[in-house]
């Protein structure tokens, strides 16, 4: 998997658009990196296109949609909290049909996803009422803040994310948050989902005096 994890990172593939490629689903591809093993047939697709080193032409009965990046869209819009109800990444599709309201965003994808922060656990960088466009389905990069359930927390949590070999951390975007280190090769199961963060909408007035706030309490 680290190859195939390679050929995707110096093509600029996620695991959406190289799921075509393979004539699988992106759910199956994000399953192959948390350790399910592929099919002989699946086996030789991801050696074959490896190998080659170039970008691939999608199979014929493969249907990729291409949206245009200023096209506007309309996304599912929810609250933080009401994300815990999705308990797997394959049950995506029925969790977002699930929310009531929704917002338009600005390079939107099919399965893309918007929630709104509650609370002040995020402050000063994301005070409470910022909206998170999720791209959910896709794999994050290093650096992306990503939206995460995780098997032995109770909440949603938002962290930054990065990865070296087959450890993920995810660190807090304030300093009196929780760091979580999770080994994939042990610890697969920890992590029930995790999408990147793509796009966030937040009031600055409401950021601004979320810093101040932290910078008196830190004078007293």
């Amino acid at each position: 998997m680290a190859e195939l994890r390679d050929y995707m990172d110096r093509h600029g593939y996620s695991s959406y658009s190289l799921a075509p490629l393979l004539g699988v689903g992106a759910n199956t591809i994000r399953r192959w990196f948390k350790g399910t093993l592929p099919q002989v047939a699946q086996q030789r697709a991801i050696l074959d296109l490896v190998r080659s080193d170039e970008p691939a032409t999608p199979r014929p009965r493969s249907r990729i949609i291409a949206v245009p990046e200023t096209a506007p869209r309309s996304v599912p819009l929810a609250g933080l909290a009401q994300a815990k109800s999705l308990d797997s990444d394959d049950a995506l599709d029925q969790f977002l049909a699930e929310f009531d309201e929704s917002t338009t965003w600005i390079d939107a994808r099919p399965n893309y996803f918007s929630l709104r922060v509650e609370g002040h656990s995020m402050s000063p960088e994301l005070p409470p009422g910022s909206l998170l466009l999720v791209a959910g389905g896709e794999m994050p990069e290093r650096g992306d803040r990503v939206v995460a359930r995780l098997a032995d927390e109770e909440d949603v949590v938002v962290k930054v994310y990065s990865r070296r070999n087959n450890v993920v951390y995810l660190d807090s975007l304030n300093e009196s948050g929780v760091n979580y280190e999770i080994d994939l090769s042990t610890d697969a199961e920890r992590i029930i989902w995790m999408f990147p963060v793509i796009m966030s909408q937040v009031n600055e007035r409401d950021r601004r005096r979320a810093r101040d706030r932290m910078t008196l309490k830190g004078r007293a």
